[in-house]
């Protein structure tokens, strides 16, 4: 609480004791004739003062009542009028309040005015340096301490562009510039310096939190901005111990942080990593390449003829070419090589067909069945030729496969038609007609022919239908109708 500071107003002539000496009931023999006087006068003759005091109170617009609830906190009327009239009527407390804190009536009003209703504080702002629409702006920006006030002052924030009273006691704040005014770096937690940090390194408060959310410092969270990095991501690459300028390298060639920092670990950078990458290679697999000095695109190339890092690294000393070398190690000589390579075979495909009986052309033909070259064989010693060969497969007799084909059926239908019990002939019919193998049975087991069959689906029936109004003695479109007059009824 505020004392009577050196600034503290004392009554003219009366004093907060000579007000003390005059206040109180009737004292002493009041003389004959008082019970004389009117009711007004009756009531300033309860209060012991000259006659001249009473009538500067009752000049100033004072009952003799409100006078001394006044006199009892120590004005006189002069100055109990100048607080009633900044403060208004019945507040002599509270005058006294801001009297004590060393304030006169119009720095009160100000106060007041300015959003600050409690003496006290308006007394430490005040006591900071700060003017009351000062204090208001800091008020609404969310700063209740003067001495905080003044630290945000210190490193060079500002409180609210524009603020304004809303009434008991809030205020309302504008803001134009989040980077220099203190509520909205406060909002999110920060002090004033190291808000001064965040500021200097060139964020606004908003970007600032979300960097310090990733557990950083301003200025490293700066070289990470000015690589390209939101936080993140950065947050990521700075947990896998890449630099800003590492990682900007790494995610130009295309890597995560995962990925990079295990490419890293087998002692590549981002541009070999990459080559090796592409070339289908991860990053164990690269280093065992490197370690017998071979780059990505030579490694690839013998890594495709079947060759291991340590066969591939003696062979390329010795000046083979992969291909090459894959061809006689299959038992190929070059001129060989080149009719099989020809025909799209490699080494290995090569070196089986071969040994399976098949000269190059034969063995082109075979292949485009799918089989593999034992197989082939076999049917080829059978007396299967390769066309014929994914009916054989199907379990389709030789003899029956020519007509399959001119109905239009492939290996696979044929051989459900065939698993469903039907020959090539009697399947005819019912392939004409539309059907499946397991649709064609069960209209077949309820006595229709194919003909017949569709004749009913067409009108819309299925099999179990078309057997009951069949034996109800009707034809198909008879039966339609009516079916649909007895929807309708």
């Amino acid at each position: 609480m505020c004392g009577g500071g050196g600034r503290g107003r004392v009554s003219r002539g009366t004093g907060r004791r000579g007000a003390a000496r005059r206040v109180g009931g009737q004292v002493g023999k009041m003389g004959e004739g008082k019970s004389q006087l009117g009711s007004r006068e009756r009531d300033w003759a309860t209060v012991w003062m000259e006659g001249e005091e009473v009538e500067a109170w009752r000049q100033a617009g004072f009952t003799a009542a409100e006078a001394l609830r006044w006199l009892e906190v120590g004005f006189d009327a002069e100055e109990a009028a100048a607080w009633r009239l900044h403060l208004g009527a019945g507040r002599p407390q509270e005058s006294a309040r801001w009297r004590d804190c060393d304030f006169d009536p119009s720095e009160a009003s100000q106060w007041l005015d300015s959003g600050v209703a409690d003496p006290d504080r308006a007394a430490q702002w005040r006591d900071a340096g700060l003017r009351p629409h000062e204090a208001q702006s800091w008020l609404a920006s969310g700063v209740l301490d003067a001495r905080e006030a003044v630290e945000w002052r210190r490193w060079g924030f500002e409180p609210c562009e524009r603020a304004w009273s809303l009434g008991s006691g809030g205020v309302g704040c504008c803001l134009r510039n989040s980077t220099r005014h203190a509520r909205s770096w406060r909002e999110r937690g920060f002090g004033p310096e190291q808000a001064a940090r965040w500021r200097a390194a060139g964020f606004d408060a908003s970007t600032a939190w979300n960097w310090r959310e990733a557990r950083m410092e301003a200025e490293e969270a700066r070289k990470w901005r000015d690589a390209g990095l939101e936080p993140e991501p950065a947050a990521q690459w700075r947990k896998h111990s890449f630099s800003p300028e590492e990682a900007l390298r790494w995610v130009s060639a295309g890597f995560s942080p995962q990925e990079a920092s295990a490419w890293a670990k087998a002692g590549m950078g981002p541009k070999l990593s990459a080559a090796w990458r592409k070339r289908g290679f991860d990053p164990e697999e690269a280093r065992r390449w490197a370690d017998v000095s071979l780059g990505p695109q030579a490694a690839a190339e013998w890594k495709k003829w079947g060759f291991g890092p340590k066969v591939a690294a003696t062979l390329q000393r010795a000046g083979k070419r992969p291909e090459q070398v894959a061809w006689r190690r299959a038992g190929f000589r070059d001129e060989q090589a080149l009719a099989w390579r020809a025909l799209g075979f490699r080494p290995e495909e090569a070196a089986r067909w071969r040994q399976a009986g098949f000269d190059p052309a034969e063995a082109g033909h075979w292949h485009r069945t799918g089989l593999d070259p034992f197989t082939a064989a076999s049917l080829r010693a059978s007396g299967v030729r390769p066309e014929q060969a994914p009916w054989v497969i199907a379990g389709v007799a030789l003899s029956q496969i020519a007509f399959w084909k001119r109905h239009g059926v492939s290996p696979e239908e044929a051989s459900a038609w065939t698993a469903n019990g039907f020959t090539p002939q009697r399947a005819a019919g019912w392939i004409d007609a539309g059907f499946e193998p397991d649709e064609a049975v069960a209209w077949q087991e309820a006595e229709f022919t194919p003909d017949e069959a569709a004749e009913w689906r067409g009108q819309g029936f299925d099999v179990e239908e078309a057997r009951n109004w069949r034996a109800s003695g009707y034809e198909p479109r008879e039966a339609a109708y009516r079916r649909a007059i007895s929807r309708d009824d």
